[in-house]
């Protein structure tokens, strides 16, 4: 017994070299947490469990609600999140802050849906998109011509002009399918 005990360099536990641990824990605020509701609510949970499997898979499907329900409430956070009479530079901390919540749960915000959200919630100020065409403007196929830009702001972040696939029977036809085409590559 006496090689167990110090092949797991434990002798220091058996006489008085070392203290007995404290039979409270502190939280940082000095108070015992062993009192606290959190406390409580977890020995509940885990009470009569035998196993640390049991315990982890208890605690696991204890919270797994709360999760979900945060991760929802984030979720529609970033999605309802306007601008109004904050600065900008205010709600986009405000914004990051979300998305980061979002992040350490490891849900992240793809690039394209943080764009998209962004512009949409900045309000009529800053979305600005354009999009016109040159009904049958190439000479040689007939088809149409179209183009589009993005502003930010006052600032153009993205721009395209392509030629259509298709030979356009009108110009609303044309136009029809520019407006299309412009909805389907910003969003």
């Amino acid at each position: 017994m006496a090689a167990l005990i110090e092949s797991q360099d434990m002798q220091g536990f058996l006489g008085d070299e070392y203290n007995m641990p404290a039979m409270t824990i502190k939280v940082p605020d000095g108070t015992d947490a062993m009192g606290s509701k959190e406390f409580e609510e977890v020995l509940g949970i885990v009470i009569g469990l035998t196993t640390a499997h049991n315990v982890w898979n208890a605690l696991e499907e204890a919270y797994a609600q709360d999760s979900q329900e945060r991760e929802f409430n984030l979720n529609q956070a970033v999605t309802l999140q306007r601008k109004g009479d904050d600065s900008l530079g205010e709600y986009l901390r405000k914004l990051k802050y979300i998305r980061d919540e979002l992040a350490t749960m490891g849900k992240i915000v793809p690039d394209k849906t943080k764009f998209f959200l962004l512009l949409q919630s900045l309000g009529h100020g800053y979305e600005n998109f354009f999009s016109d065409v040159d009904w049958a403007g190439c000479p040689l196929t007939c088809r149409s011509t179209f183009g589009y830009c993005t502003f930010f702001g006052s600032t153009c972040i993205s721009w395209c002009a392509k030629k259509q696939p298709i030979v356009a029977h009108s110009s609303a036809e044309a136009e029809y399918r520019s407006m299309a085409s412009t909805a389907a590559e910003i969003t």
